[in-house]
Formats: C-alpha cells, sequence, structure tokens
C-alpha cells in the first residue's frame, strides 16, 4: 500500500509505502506501484505505530482548549488557584473551566467543596491524569444532573443532609466519575 501527502512527524507531504505490516520507503514523490492500493492522506497526520485499536482524537482535540492544573505546568495550591482564576478570567460567561492532568501531588485530593472555593460561579471539571477521575465543582454537577445521577461509581456522603458526592470507587466499571 502507498500512502500519499500525508504528515509526518510534522513533515507534510510524505508518502510511505509498506508491505507486509512494515514501512519499506518514505519520501515524497512516490508513484504507486501495479496492482498496489494507493490512498491519499490529504495532509492528515499518519502516525507509525499506532497499533491500538483506539485513539481519543476528541479528548486530544478538547486539551488544546482545556487548561493545564498538573505537573510540569502546575507544581503546588497557589499555581493551581492562579490557574483556575486566570481561566475564570478569560472565559466567556458560563463556559465550562476544564483542567486536565490534575495530580494529588499539587494540591491534594480534590472534592467539590474545594473547587466551589476557588471558582464558584461557573461549571468546573477537573481530570486527573490517569483519566478515571472527574471532580466537578457544584454549578458543574448541576449543569451535569449529577445530583441525580445513580450509576455506579458515583459515591455520596450520606451523613450529609443533601447526600453530596464525595468520591468515587475505584473498581467502578467506566462512567463517568464525579466527586
Amino acid at each position: 500500500m502507498l500512502i500519499r501527502n500525508a504528515t509526518l512527524s510534522g513533515s507534510p507531504h510524505t508518502d510511505v509505502r509498506w508491505r507486509g505490516g512494515r514501512i519499506v520507503e518514505c519520501g515524497t514523490g512516490l508513484r504507486p506501484l501495479p496492482g498496489e492500493d494507493d490512498l491519499d492522506a490529504r495532509g492528515g497526520w499518519l502516525l507509525p505505530g499506532l497499533h491500538d485499536h483506539h485513539l481519543h482524537l476528541r479528548a486530544l482535540a478538547a486539551q488544546t482548549g482545556s487548561v493545564p492544573v498538573g505537573p510540569p505546568h502546575v507544581r503546588d495550591a497557589a499555581a493551581f488557584a492562579a490557574a483556575l482564576s486566570r481561566a475564570d478570567a478569560e472565559l466567556p460567561a458560563g463556559q465550562w473551566i476544564r483542567g486536565v492532568g490534575y495530580h494529588d501531588s499539587v494540591a491534594g485530593p480534590l472534592d467539590r467543596t474545594a473547587l466551589d472555593r476557588l471558582v464558584p460561579d461557573r461549571p468546573v471539571r477537573i481530570q486527573h491524569r490517569s483519566g478515571a477521575l472527574w471532580v466537578l465543582n457544584s454549578h458543574g454537577c448541576r449543569e451535569t444532573g449529577a445530583h441525580g445521577c445513580a450509576l455506579p461509581g458515583v459515591e455520596r456522603d450520606r451523613r450529609s443532609p443533601l447526600q453530596r458526592y464525595r468520591g468515587h470507587r475505584a473498581d467502578a466499571p467506566s462512567v463517568l466519575r464525579f466527586m
């Protein structure tokens, strides 16, 4: 197979020929051999070595509009608060703050009330760097309807009269997880 006009490692207009599961030729201006499948990538990215059954393209695209809230960009509680404050000041009213890459080494385990103290007037979602935990502030819980969610993986603090969310189970199936 010949893949023409691909972007490979940042280099546009690259042609790649592969045979028997291996790349056998790379360059520009390669011509299809008789009987060879020919695909024009039209400048799209070619990811060599990618053999996983899936790729989180939407997450990668969303990351460009997200706020980095973990190492190496953010290393402590003050920098975390400053990153959220900057996003709060820059984004249009009502738009979500989507923080990515959080690690507990930055400001400890997060919960809804900690995020409420930092950003009370817009929805906030912080994603742990593992991708397995999302922490929402109260505004975010209201916007998503999380308060009424009964899916596995969502825990409530039964001691609270409002039964507020407090965490997630590590053994929960892959669902949206709120804290």
